[in-house]
């Protein structure tokens, strides 16, 4: 959490940074869905003997997706979430509006393999195309690879060869470590401490058994990102790690799309270069268009600089992952900024329903209730938060609503809690400063941005004191913090 960092910059304001490490992108790095055709791939059935080596299953529709996802002309859509469900073809075809669905089973016994992959027209339920694979168990990355090729022939798409190269070289040949660094992805999607450090093990031991897995090296620094950006370990610590991970990377393989998304997360959290940011989001979605980070993040971005289009922009990450928490709270937050309140209570509320426990779900229906002024009703919420989290951030929301609700002695009280929480859970300055704005404490309230900014955990993206400090709009120092990060104060 402390270290999400999303401003606004006026478009009028944006000024291009030279960088030969990027090539050069359109600004509109997505094609039109006119111009593409559309897939969803269901994830692969295990029907080993007893149910054991998933991990094999669950790869194969890892990796295609990302496989086909760099074929051009192509939208991929993960259709994870239909895994084991009994929905028939054009139920999930109408569902993730796509033109065809992809679908199989995995079957591994004695070191054999044996793949049964078909591609189905969602609105006719006809086959396109079918095949099944009986190779052993070392020509898994073999088979994945064909499949891409083949499915993609089946949807006449064109492959170069500089299409093919990506997908040979993206992947380890090394089984034992691809499943390491799937249980590791796994793991990291959870966003939760325990489970990301122990992705981050994963990680280490995928790259232990094949230092040249690039992938494997940027699964550790999306880790070390995830960790700070929740709040679960110093930004300066950690965010310094990933850029070290992702260097090591850049210098295996800087074609993979991953890579250039963690790059993008790093300027724009740690250098607030959004310039390169935007560059290292281009570059990730001119590998792969339909990736969900750098979709989501880019949407992000957009939104930092003020530019209108990032509310297209975040529709396409909907699109693309509709029932993730994570890309319908940065839904939520790019509503926000464009004071589309409405919308995003529906988003805030879509949230919760996607996911109770999700880190950041109590937090949009907080945020809308206080832009309404209801604080009383923003209160029960703000302890119900606590009660459920016991997060940093939630104490900071419950001493801002108390402060607007002129209850400073209770303010201070939870003021005092969250300093007596910073000895064993991190705290932004920015909660702090969050506290003694309300209690209108202003000298307080701008020294702890300062701090905050200084630390590198400023979160505007969060609680944005833009839109809920408007007293301090005319403040030459409040004004100072903004014009030093060539940031402005007003939308």
């Amino acid at each position: 959490f402390a270290a999400m960092l999303i401003f606004w910059w006026p478009k009028t304001d944006t000024k291009q940074i030279p960088d030969n490490t990027f090539s050069s992108q359109s600004e509109e790095p997505a094609q039109t869905k006119e111009q593409r055709s559309s897939l969803a791939i269901i994830p692969f059935r295990n029907i080993g003997p007893t149910g054991e080596n998933s991990f094999l299953a669950d790869g194969m529709h890892e990796e295609i997706n990302a496989m086909l996802s760099m074929a051009p002309n192509l939208i991929v859509k993960d259709g994870a979430r239909f895994k084991g469900m009994s929905s028939s073809v054009k139920e999930i075809g109408n569902s993730l509006d796509v033109d065809s669905i992809l679908t199989g089973s995995v079957m591994q016994t004695a070191g054999k393999l044996r793949v049964i992959v078909k591609l189905i027209d969602s609105k006719t339920e006809a086959n396109l195309w079918a095949n099944t694979y009986d190779k052993s168990e070392g020509d898994f990355f073999t088979i994945q690879r064909e499949i891409a090729e083949q499915v993609a022939q089946g949807l006449s798409i064109n492959l170069n060869s500089e299409y093919e190269t990506l997908i040979n070289d993206r992947q380890t040949k090394n089984l034992e470590a691809y499943n390491l660094y799937l249980e590791g992805r796994l793991l990291w999607n959870t966003r939760e401490k325990d489970k990301m450090y122990q992705a981050v093990e994963k990680y280490e031991l995928a790259v232990l058994k094949d230092p040249q897995f690039a992938l494997g090296y940027v699964g550790i620094a999306e880790c070390y990102n995830m960790l700070a950006a929740y709040g679960f370990s110093p930004t300066k610590i950690a965010i310094p790690k990933a850029k070290m991970y992702l260097d090591r990377a850049l210098q295996i393989n800087d074609k993979i799309s991953e890579l250039h998304s963690s790059l993008g997360w790093y300027y724009w959290i740690y250098e607030y270069d959004f310039d390169r940011a935007e560059a290292s989001f281009r570059k990730a979605l001119s590998i792969n268009p339909s990736s969900p980070e750098a979709n989501r993040w880019y949407a992000q971005v957009r939104s930092v600089r003020f530019n209108p289009k990032s509310v297209g922009e975040v529709e396409r990450s909907v699109a693309l992952e509709p029932n993730s928490p994570t890309t319908r709270w940065v839904q939520f937050k790019v509503l926000i900024a464009f004071s589309k309140l409405q919308e995003a209570k529906i988003v805030a509320a879509k949230v919760r329903e996607l996911d109770p426990n999700y880190f950041y779900g109590h937090l949009g229906i907080i945020e809308i209730l206080c832009l309404e002024g209801k604080y009383d009703e923003a209160l029960v919420a703000a302890e119900n938060a606590i009660v459920s989290t016991e997060e940093p951030i939630y104490y900071g929301v419950k001493g801002f609503i108390l402060g607007r609700m002129n209850r400073n002695a209770e303010a201070v009280v939870v003021l005092n809690t969250l300093r007596e929480m910073s000895s064993r859970k991190i705290v932004s300055e920015s909660l702090l400063s969050m506290i003694h704005y309300s209690i209108g404490d202003y000298g307080k309230a701008i020294e702890m941005m300062k701090e905050s900014v200084g630390n590198k955990t400023f979160n505007a993206f969060i609680w944005d004191p833009r839109i809920h400090y408007k007293n301090l709009h005319d403040n030459a120092d409040f004004i100072k913090i903004f014009s030093d990060l060539r940031l402005p104060l007003k939308m």
